[in-house]
């Protein structure tokens, strides 16, 4: 039996990553991407905890099946940052900027300025903000489901 408390755990990361994903538009600081990278981790985190104890459990499908989708999602978003970066290199290689003889490597800032100021950035950043909030609301309605069953009787001392 489980009480779907790591789903919920989940639900709660994936409404705050939606409040959050948009800032790095906004404001750049290493301070809030390293706490943005802290909320991605224990996302990722709470995603396998979430299936390892729903697998054999009682769970409902639908809380099952919100773990999964938010699996996919974030796999999703693995492949789009993996090739978002290679498009990233593709491009300071191309404009000479990688190259070793360049008296002007890109600094981290520069970088950051870069995907800050990329319309596809910020379409993506939408996007992952619009998905976050949707599987986050979808896994709170789907745990508030299962209050019911998750009340356990009072237990009776023994005398």
């Amino acid at each position: 039996h489980d009480n779907g408390r790591a789903h919920e755990v989940l639900a709660y990361l994936l409404l705050l990553s939606a409040a959050v994903a948009m800032l790095p538009l906004f404001y750049f600081n290493v301070v809030l991407n390293a706490s943005l990278s802290l909320v991605y981790v224990g996302r990722v985190v709470c995603i396998v905890v979430a299936l390892a104890r729903q697998n054999r459990s009682d769970l409902p499908i639908a809380l099952k099946r919100f773990a999964w989708t938010t699996f996919g999602w974030e796999c999703v978003m693995m492949m789009v940052g993996f090739f978002g970066g290679m498009a990233l290199a593709l491009h300071l290689v191309t404009s000479g900027r990688l190259d070793p003889a360049s008296t002007a490597p890109p600094s981290p800032l520069d970088i950051a300025n870069f995907f800050k100021d990329n319309p596809a950035f910020k379409v993506w950043s939408l996007v992952s903000s619009l998905a976050s909030l949707t599987l986050g609301i979808w896994g709170l309605l789907a745990y508030k489901r299962l209050a019911p069953a998750r009340e356990e009787p009072w237990r009776i001392l023994p005398t």
